[in-house]
């Protein structure tokens, strides 16, 4: 399955700066005018540390579907960078130029001054029909506005809220907005979208999916709580 959560998140929010966080040249089955907005960077994303890593003990996903039966677990943390994104060096001080590297491997960039606003990393599971979407801000209120911008645009493209509460994720608490939307484009086709909000870190993690592979795409969003790692 082409990859929707690019183009499902981003068409709404994404300022579309000229520097922003790289995405994977992909095409959406779901159109190009129906479409959620997906995680994007609210200010021009020139650079983007990591937020992942560290020696955080892993925690089995606490969200399950309200109707949906239990779904194999796995354990294991977090091994590498998702494709789709780019990562940042460690500023240099005593103005030394910080590198700027494209996980994908098509730029390089070296500045003499530069400073973290946000990251956008886009990937797919493919055995599971399933795409991810993880954006990482420096600042709790970007990532409230992003928030709630996401909301009030649900109702506005057709789509509705499915599922919305706080649970728990890797130890930090977190709020789930499960969301279906049909594409008309596309017969009627519904798909659905879980989104992840966790508080302290900014992190904004979203799994989406055809609604006929519901159980594979909660499945993917689990495996994904699984293995994220957060900064203490």
């Amino acid at each position: 399955m082409p990859f929707a959560l690019t183009a499902l998140l981003i068409c709404a929010l994404a300022l579309a700066p000229p520097a922003q966080a790289a995405q994977g040249s992909f095409q959406s089955p779901y159109g190009q005018q129906q479409q959620l907005p997906m995680p994007s960077s609210p200010y021009p994303d020139m650079n983007a540390p990591s937020p992942y890593g560290g020696n955080q003990t892993q925690q089995q996903p606490v969200y399950q579907p309200q109707q949906q039966g239990n779904q194999p677990q796995q354990q294991g943390g977090y091994q590498q960078q998702p494709q789709g994104g780019h990562q940042q060096t460690p500023p240099a001080s005593g103005g030394t130029p910080q590198s700027l590297n494209d996980v994908l491997g098509q730029f390089r960039l070296s500045l003499q001054e530069v400073a973290p606003m946000a990251a956008t990393y886009s990937f797919g599971m493919p055995s599971l029909g399933a795409q991810v979407s993880i954006m990482s801000v420096a600042q709790a209120q970007a990532l409230a506005a992003q928030k709630q911008q996401f909301l009030a645009m649900i109702p506005q493209m057709g789509g509705r809220i499915t599922d919305q509460r706080q649970i728990n994720v890797g130890g930090r608490q977190a709020e789930l907005v499960a969301v279906t939307m049909q594409n008309p484009q596309m017969n009627q086709q519904q798909f659905v979208a879980y989104n992840f909000f966790l508080s302290g870190v900014n992190v904004w993690i979203q799994v989406m999916g055809p609604a006929q592979a519901q159980a594979q795409v909660q499945q993917a969003a689990n495996l994904v709580l699984q293995g994220m790692q957060t900064r203490q």
